[in-house]
């Protein structure tokens, strides 16, 4: 289905620089998975990393700053906006 927008996935998060940054634990793959040789094929190595690992915190505040850089700030500002007016009406 076509809705006339481009796409262009980014992986933001659990990348080599922040598994080392946040010393992320690691453990073998295993072997049987079907995706075992892929994966070491495609990484190089048979460490795996748990994206549970990276702490909550950290996660949010990565998607966060990459939702920034890719959404007209203005535009975001008026949805807040009008979410905050929808909400005090809400309350009342």
């Amino acid at each position: 289905m076509d809705f006339g927008v481009s796409i262009n996935f980014e992986r933001i998060a659990l990348t080599q620089e922040q598994i080392e940054k946040y010393q992320l634990p690691s453990d073998p793959a295993k072997q049987s998975d079907p995706n075992y040789n892929k994966f070491v094929d495609l990484y190089g190595s048979d460490m795996v990393v748990e994206l549970d690992s990276l702490p909550p915190d950290v996660l949010r505040k990565i998607i966060e700053d990459c939702i920034l850089q890719n959404v007209d700030e203005g535009h975001l500002m008026r949805i807040l906006r009008k979410e905050k007016g929808e909400k005090d009406r809400l309350n009342k």
